[in-house]
């Protein structure tokens, strides 16, 4: 990093970057975001960038603001937001397409830069990268993102993607939001350090993220459903029919079926309820049931997940499933 200050007459130290990758010594533009300063390449933004194509465009005036004779543009985008752009921009390898590893900071920020400057495939590869947390089918729910999703990052993943409408990720993240927050969570919102989120403001050492106050009323409300009807309409083949056809034990079939229900019931009040994971293969390889029990239960239980995850969209007043996955293609063809 180089001290520039002297160049700008700046009363603050500037530092070119806070990556030499990005301080190209013969690059013939220099971006400014806060107080850093980023050499770059003006017809490599042009050729990917339409709204560089534009800016860069119009004739520099003479009295133009130079840097070590180039020209320099003042954008209004974070530090660590542009960066990590840049970066993407410039070093291929450093945001390579889905599957390969990445974060929720880098993501997020490229997300934003893209759609902003209007930089298609890069939005297109975020976005690939962004949606390959939230499976828009049941049997996707244990395919592996390209990025971790942990409880912290639930609330800014619903406001990035309101923000950008990215509503084909909302129903699984409002899912999980249910599954894995508190009521106080849901509805005064989560702090994240900066290095976490990639937040605007480097005043502070932590952003504050909130949901919509219709989203936060509609999950704590399916918070409640989830708890009530949601898992009793999961659970209702622990217990109906009370005699499952062509069972050949059923005074022990349904004292298993009951058990199970019990421990179940108990697990859930006193945990966070994944209805997805009710019951899981430990629970099926314990449940000591005839042959014909576990093949009607089983098809009931798949039934029943199938309708609740049906149900997820409309849940959280978003289209169904189908439209959302139109929606999806469209965007990442």
């Amino acid at each position: 990093m180089e001290n520039c200050s002297h160049l700008l007459g700046a009363t603050t130290p500037l530092t070119r970057s806070y990556s030499t990758e990005l301080h190209f010594s013969d690059g013939n533009l220099i971006l400014q975001a806060d107080q850093t300063c980023f050499r770059v390449y003006g017809g490599f933004l042009a050729d990917r960038s339409l709204v560089f194509r534009d800016m860069l465009s119009f004739p520099q005036p003479p009295d133009a603001e130079l840097m070590d004779g180039v020209p320099l543009v003042h954008v209004p985008d974070s530090a660590k937001d542009l960066n990590v752009f840049l970066k993407a921009m410039f070093l291929y390898e450093f945001f390579p397409p889905f599957p390969a590893r990445t974060d929720f900071p880098t993501v997020s920020s490229i997300l934003r830069l893209s759609s902003k400057y209007q930089t298609e495939e890069l939005y297109k590869r975020a976005l690939v990268h962004f949606s390959s947390a939230f499976p828009m089918d049941l049997s996707e729910v244990t395919r592996f993102p390209s990025w971790e999703l942990d409880n912290t990052l639930l609330i800014p993943v619903i406001v990035l993607a309101r923000d950008m409408g990215i509503d084909w990720v909302l129903p699984y993240a409002m899912y999980k939001a249910c599954s894995r927050l508190n009521t106080k969570q849901l509805l005064r919102g989560v702090s994240l350090p900066k290095d976490k989120s990639h937040a605007h403001d480097d005043q502070t050492e932590e952003t504050r993220y909130q949901l919509h106050p219709d989203d936060a009323l509609r999950c704590v409300e399916q918070t409640l459903a989830f708890v009530t009807a949601a898992a009793a309409d999961l659970l209702e083949f622990l217990w109906v029919p009370e005699i499952i056809p062509g069972c050949t034990r059923h005074a022990a079939c349904l004292a298993n079926r009951l058990s199970l229900r019990r421990e179940t019931e108990a697990w859930r009040s006193h945990h966070h309820v994944a209805l997805l994971n009710l019951v899981d293969d430990h629970d099926w390889s314990d449940l000591a049931v005839c042959h014909a029990c576990m093949g009607v239960m089983h098809a009931q239980y798949e039934g029943a997940l199938q309708t609740f995850w049906a149900s997820l969209p409309g849940r959280f007043g978003l289209p169904e499933w189908s439209v959302l996955r139109a929606m999806k293609n469209e965007a990442t063809k």
